[in-house]
């Protein structure tokens, strides 16, 4: 037997729905996304995230579906280019650098963030600071 096989026929035994395959991008419980790469095919939560936060900085017109199409390619080779870094639309650690950073600070008041800036889904991605951001 297949081991995806008998791993599926172990976790339905112990009473764990799952569905084996062979995943093509990592998802959201692989780990925090700013420690996994996303690329152009990539689809999930981290991948929405993605999408959200270039919308506050570079493209307002890409829907935050979770799917890495062309639009989200070209937004993210926007930021990519806006902030410096190696322009290939894979989401990595500069990248993520980039989509992370809130674009102003008010240094009177540690953690805060401009209004439009997108919290939750920066807080989805694992962005460093993200639990300390508020409006």
């Amino acid at each position: 037997m297949k081991l995806k096989n008998r791993l599926a026929a172990t976790l339905a035994g112990i009473g764990l729905a799952a569905s084996v395959g062979l995943a093509t991008a990592p998802t959201a419980s692989a780990g925090a996304c700013v420690d996994s790469m996303w690329r152009i095919n990539s689809r999930g939560e981290c991948v929405k995230a993605i999408q959200a936060l270039a919308n506050l900085k570079y493209d307002p017109d890409v829907a935050v579906d979770g799917v890495f199409g062309p639009k989200t390619d070209a937004a993210v080779r926007s930021v990519q280019r806006g902030w410096g870094v190696k322009v290939d639309g894979i989401v990595g650690r500069q990248t993520w650098s980039a989509l992370c950073s809130p674009m102003a600070w008010d240094t009177t008041n540690p953690g805060y963030v401009p209004r439009q800036y997108p919290i939750y889904w920066a807080r989805v991605a694992g962005c460093p600071g993200a639990w300390g951001y508020h409006y």
